[in-house]
């Protein structure tokens, strides 16, 4: 059973873990972080709550591509040790399900965390996760290969791929949007909706907002931190950076 050191479990949460095990299918059990404290208004919950349902829907169909490393557990016998440079808790269930067993969500298990109000923090966190996860998919590349693993190679590039290399899409789209807005009304229109979402982004950056104004801005502020940093990440894995030790924020 792992844990994080800012993780407090809820009482019942290694009990519904063991009884997943019951399932001889069943390798690692993950369960849900549930944010408290004043952060939790930065768009980590509303991160967490999308990240859920598709860890739902990924059990539903067999195993699920990343877990909580807040609240989770392995087999003994599967437990193999990971290079210090990658996520332990990216590469280890992937390790699972190239054994051919299950990797699995269950809501019930409850673990609770100071949620990160600093904006610089969670930035660097997101970072750091965000590079040692493209570390932990080029180790465990076999995944990727449909032939041997079609649902584990279209989960993993649908859930993880994709999501890091969106910063690129926003980028593609926001210039395509600019030059048919010159060419086509209908296109300056969306050009005006497209820049407003991003200017609701920095304006919730800022911070020192009222929560009326905030409601409005915590979502495209998180999407837009967590792509500039999926970019700042892309860039130090390109010059083969690595992040094996990090200073641990408060809480």
């Amino acid at each position: 059973v792992f844990s994080d050191a800012n993780s407090l479990f809820d009482r019942n949460a290694i009990r519904f873990m063991v009884e997943n095990f019951a399932d001889p299918d069943v390798g690692y059990v993950t369960g849900r972080l549930r944010y408290v404290g004043d952060g939790a208004s930065l768009g980590g919950g509303a991160y967490m709550r999308h990240e859920n349902r598709l860890r739902s829907a990924e059990t539903r169909i067999g195993s699920i591509i990343g877990v909580n490393g807040g609240v989770d557990a392995i087999r003994r016998e599967l437990y193999t040790d990971i290079p210090p440079k990658l996520i332990t808790d990216f590469v280890l269930p992937l390790h699972v399900i190239a054994s051919g067993l299950r990797v699995i969500y269950d809501p019930r298990v409850i673990s609770c965390e100071t949620a990160n109000s600093e904006i610089t923090s969670e930035f660097r966190m997101r970072v750091r996760v965000a590079l040692r996860a493209m570390q932990g998919i080029v180790y465990m590349r076999r995944l990727l290969d449909p032939r041997h693993y079609p649902l584990a190679s279209f989960c993993l590039i649908s859930h993880k791929v994709l999501r890091y290399l969106t910063f690129m899409f926003l980028s593609v789209a926001l210039l395509a949007n600019i030059r048919l807005a010159y060419v086509e009304p209908l296109y300056q229109s969306l050009l005006i909706a497209h820049i407003s979402v991003y200017a609701l982004a920095l304006l919730g950056l800022r911070g020192n907002l009222s929560q009326w104004v905030r409601r409005f801005t915590v979502i495209p502020s998180y999407f837009l931190l967590s792509n500039a940093a999926f970019m700042v990440a892309a860039i130090k894995f390109m010059r083969r950076e690595t992040i094996a030790t990090w200073r641990p924020r408060a809480g």
